[in-house]
């Protein structure tokens, strides 16, 4: 919750460089989005959307990077897909491209989809989709354009596939080292779910910051 206190809209500071386990990043994020309200102080993530955790087993390279960053990076991209999905689940999911030394980072979501136009507008700053679904999440529309940015900055990329009525899947490609290799920390393996009374963060106007009031947290599922 510390962490995402501290997200920032902004990608524009140098990045500290190091070995970074995106096993471990994506265990956080999804824990940061379970705590996460909307500006009417209801639960981000709705009642019907599970939340899963598929890279929970068996090991992936390390990403040369800036944890922090990545982190901002990945939390854009699943509290968006939080906005506009109401039923179904957003999951995390990563495989590596051997070929071209890349890590691939799947946010998937069964939420409305991107119409084909709006699909060439969404990493424009300031640009907002609208609609019923997004349930309060207000921002101004910084969040997927910092995301592509510190995408960029790690000599990466992120790419988009939208079906209307379906969902989406925006997948993150970085750079990584095919010979530095990691699991779950046994720390993050080992710890079960606090399912006590938290303090949930919102998801602030700048799409990437949280602050709120009392919730309940709920379970994220983990997926073999």
């Amino acid at each position: 919750i510390a962490k995402a206190e501290k997200i920032e809209a902004s990608s524009d500071h140098a990045l500290c460089v190091k070995p970074v386990n995106v096993m471990d990043l994506a265990e956080e994020v999804l824990g940061m989005t379970e705590l996460a309200v909307d500006k009417r102080g209801c639960n981000l993530v709705g009642d019907g959307v599970t939340l899963i955790n598929g890279m929970r087993i068996g090991e992936l390279p390390l990403v040369m990077g800036d944890s922090y960053k990545i982190t901002q990076l990945l939390y854009n991209l699943v509290t968006n897909a939080a906005k506009f999905t109401s039923q179904g689940h957003i999951r995390l999911a990563a495989r590596e491209d051997q070929a071209k030394s890349m890590l691939e980072i799947d946010v998937e979501d069964t939420g409305r989809g991107i119409s084909p136009d709006a699909l060439s507008k969404i990493f424009e700053p300031f640009h907002q989709e609208t609609g019923q679904d997004a349930r309060g999440f207000q921002g101004v529309g910084l969040g997927l354009s910092v995301a592509q940015s510190v995408a960029a900055l790690h000599g990466g990329s992120i790419r988009v596939a939208s079906v209307v009525g379906q969902g989406s899947t925006f997948t993150v490609c970085l750079p990584c080292d095919l010979k530095q290799r990691a699991g779950l920390s046994r720390a993050k393996e080992e710890k079960e779910p606090d399912t006590k009374e938290a303090e949930p963060k919102e998801a602030d106007a700048r799409d990437s910051e949280a602050s709120g009031s009392e919730a309940l947290m709920r379970r994220v599922r983990s997926e073999p």
